[in-house]
């Protein structure tokens, strides 16, 4: 059974490409329980009040890896989060 985490994108910055998303209440503790509730492997976190959280990527790269997962971009972080979790992550 393949489970999906959407990351859902909240905006792009038209000069930079700089990408904001939410993680929803549901998902959240999927990602923060593999991240040992490590919040500084999250790139610009920031919790919600209702118990999601946003965070920041780039673009160019293997992002969620990089950004999310705390990865050097390559996608090994997503690839092991996967494999790990049984999840994967859905941006749109």
């Amino acid at each position: 059974m393949n489970k999906t985490i959407h990351a859902k994108r909240v905006n792009v910055h038209p000069t930079t490409g700089m990408q904001r998303w939410k993680i929803s209440k549901k998902d959240a503790p999927i990602i923060l329980d593999w991240l040992n509730h490590d919040v500084s492997k999250i790139r610009k976190y920031r919790a919600h009040k209702d118990g999601g959280f946003g965070f920041s990527t780039g673009c160019g790269y293997a992002i969620f890896s990089a950004d999310l997962l705390g990865g050097n971009g390559d996608g090994t972080a997503e690839r092991r989060f996967e494999d790990e979790t049984g999840y994967t992550i859905s941006g749109k």
